[in-house]
């Protein structure tokens, strides 16, 4: 089974470590933890400042997303050891990288984290989560936080 785990933010990637490693998976699954950095120069609204600028900052991003792609399959290699875990950053939005790459890849299963957010912030910021969800070519698990999950039943 390949198995493609989408990080964003070390919350969320420590619950999803956490689920892979306690979850039971067949002896012959591979896993590949992706995490993107969405470009700052072109269509963003951080386009506005000087390139140098725009350039740090992608920089420290980019260097952020591969020390989070790298703790987090250290924590599955640990756990997993006789499962192969692969490591990718790739530059683009992180919709449109989740869904070339697991259909690149052939995944059979995308793992991933959902902020929780509702209403007028959805509208205006969109889902990553929702919109792998609605266009995968496989199966999506969506792993919530439980603070997540509690704010959603108390409003």
């Amino acid at each position: 089974m390949r198995i493609l785990i989408a990080v964003d933010e070390s919350e969320y990637a420590r619950a999803i470590g956490n689920f892979v490693v306690q979850s039971q998976w067949s002896t012959n699954s591979e896993f590949v933890v992706l995490s993107a950095v969405e470009s700052l120069k072109i269509g963003s609204m951080m386009a506005v400042l000087p390139g140098p600028m725009l350039d740090e900052m992608f920089e420290t991003s980019w260097k952020n997303a591969k020390k989070l792609v790298g703790d987090t399959a250290n924590t599955i290699r640990d756990q997993i050891k006789s499962a192969p875990v692969r490591e990718e950053v790739i530059e683009g939005r992180a919709a449109q990288v989740i869904l070339q790459f697991s259909q690149e890849w052939a995944a059979d299963l995308i793992i991933m984290g959902s902020h929780g957010k509702t209403g007028f912030s959805k509208l205006m910021l969109g889902s990553v989560s929702l919109a792998v969800l609605s266009h995968a070519s496989c199966s999506v698990l969506i792993v919530r936080l439980k603070s997540d999950a509690h704010k959603e039943s108390s409003s």
